[in-house]
């Protein structure tokens, strides 16, 4: 079993997330806008970089769709469940 980052080195990876230049906001051709497929979306990222994974947007360590799900999830009461579940949010 994959031993859990401590929470030093999580806000660590947070904070230069967050130095990165925001992602261009994406149209309605491209994606859709309704917020339960946002939330989806988002939550399908989280998922997939639970435990140190990657998706198709990570270079170099770092990942603007990770940083923007966390933000996106953030907004949601389940998706701040799901990020306590996952240890990126501390409980209320």
């Amino acid at each position: 079993m994959q031993q859990q980052a401590p929470a030093s080195v999580r806000a660590a990876r947070l904070r230069r997330l967050a130095a990165l230049p925001r992602p261009r906001p994406v149209t309605g051709a491209e994606e859709s806008d309704r917020p339960v497929d946002r939330f989806d979306a988002a939550r399908r990222t989280m998922l997939a970089h639970k435990e140190g994974g990657a998706c198709l947007q990570c270079h170099d360590g770092v990942c603007r769709q990770n940083e923007w799900a966390l933000e996106e999830l953030s907004r949601h009461p389940g998706g701040r469940r799901l990020l306590v579940q996952l240890q990126l949010l501390d409980p209320p």
